[in-house]
Parts: C-alpha cells; sequence; structure tokens
C-alpha cells in the first residue's frame, strides 16, 4: 500500500509542471507569455496504474493491481516499453483463502506510423518475466518468460485521447499444472483526458482469456 500511495502522490504533483512558451502575445496593453501547444501524440510517457482484477477459472477469486510502465522515442518512428506489473489474487486450497502474488516485469519495442492528423498506428513486441508466489502452497510457486506481439491505434482530439492494442501473448507451460493454456489475445484499450501538456488521467482495461484488470491513473509526459 506504500507504495501505491507514493506513486499516485508523485502523479499529482507533477501536475504543477506545465511548461510555458517564449511566444510574448500582448493583450489589452499588456504583454503575457503564450503557452506552447504540446505535441500531439507523444511517446515519453510513464503511466501509473491501479485497480482491481478478476481471473476466470476456479482456483483464483478477485484481487488488485498496480503497475508502473513507462514509453520512450527512440528515433521519430521507434519506441522502447517497459514496466513493473503486480497483480494479486485470493485463491482457494482445502476449503482455505490464501494469497497469491505475481510481479511481471516486461521490455518491448515499438514503431509507429500516421494514419492522419493526430493518428497512428503502433505495433509493438516484447518479452516479459513473471514471478509468482502461492501463501501456503509452495510447490505451485514458479518463476516463467513470455512474450508479445501485435498492432494498436492512438487517436487524439483535443484534451481527449483514445487507444487500443490487440497482442498474441505466450507463456512457458507452468499454468499446466492447473490444466490452463498460456497462449492467446490480449486486448488492451484505453481513454486519457489531458489536463495539461505533461499530465492526463487514464482509464484502461486489460482483457485476456485468463483474467482481466479494469484500472485508473495518471499518464506524466516527459
Amino acid at each position: 500500500m506504500k507504495k501505491i500511495v507514493i506513486a499516485f502522490t508523485l502523479a499529482f504533483l507533477a501536475a504543477g509542471v506545465i511548461k510555458a512558451g517564449d511566444t510574448p502575445v500582448v493583450s489589452s496593453g499588456k504583454t503575457v507569455t503564450a503557452v506552447e501547444p504540446g505535441s500531439c501524440l507523444t511517446y515519453d510517457y510513464i503511466d501509473l496504474d491501479y485497480g482491481v482484477a478478476d481471473n476466470d477459472n476456479a482456483f483464483l477469486g478477485g484481487g488488485e493491481r498496480w503497475g508502473i510502465n513507462f514509453s520512450k522515442s527512440l528515433s521519430s518512428n521507434l519506441f522502447l516499453t517497459g514496466g513493473y506489473t503486480n497483480t494479486g489474487f485470493d485463491y482457494i486450497w482445502n476449503n482455505q483463502v490464501f494469497d497469491f502474488d505475481s510481479d511481471r516485469y516486461s521490455l518491448g519495442l515499438g514503431a509507429h506510423m500516421s494514419l492522419a492528423d493526430c493518428v497512428d498506428l503502433t505495433f509493438e513486441g516484447g518479452g516479459d518475466y513473471r514471478d509468482a508466489e502461492f501463501e501456503g502452497n509452495g510447490a505451485f510457486d514458479y518463476d516463467s518468460w513470455g512474450y508479445y506481439v501485435g498492432p494498436g491505434i492512438r487517436a487524439r482530439a483535443g484534451r481527449f485521447e483514445a487507444y487500443a492494442k490487440v497482442f498474441y501473448a505466450g507463456r512457458e507451460g507452468v499454468l499446466n499444472q492447473f490444466g490452463i493454456d498460456n497462449d492467446g489475445w490480449v486486448f488492451k484499450p484505453g481513454m486519457l483526458f489531458h489536463l495539461t501538456d505533461h499530465l492526463a488521467l487514464k482509464v484502461a482495461a486489460d482483457v485476456t482469456e485468463l483474467d482481466s484488470a479494469v484500472t485508473v491513473g495518471a499518464r506524466i509526459n516527459f
């Protein structure tokens, strides 16, 4: 909980960081400084997310998720992505409820091309490492490597932005102990409201064949 509070505190402190332009404007006989418009779609940002998660199997119940993720431009068309996500569920074993905790670290590479003004087509691919622990039943603990690849689209109109990504993801056979297939599609839609050039509020979802999550949070553009 302390990590979550710190992350969101930093996000909302960033609301005070507003970049002003250098072009003077004369209004009512006074000279003021105009605010320069920001880039329509930027690939330099940090996302802070917190939400609720659900799992569609008999072993795991509802839980919560929080994460810190980033994107960094490498060139006019390439960008680097990565981050950390923690997901916690309850699981039932021998009529008792225990905690299941999963830490996921990801790193990937993406490319984007413009389809129209403020509309980009994206394509991303990468890998991730997951470490999972089952309280009270260490025999089920596992760590594994996975991958993801697929297209996406981003569009912005004024302060509003929307995006959607569709990935195909695969993972080692660690879930076979539960009779669960590891490979499948991941759908990631989201919406943002840009408060300033540097801060936006965010609502997003993460839907797979095994689980889903709805998150709220902040995006810090830099």
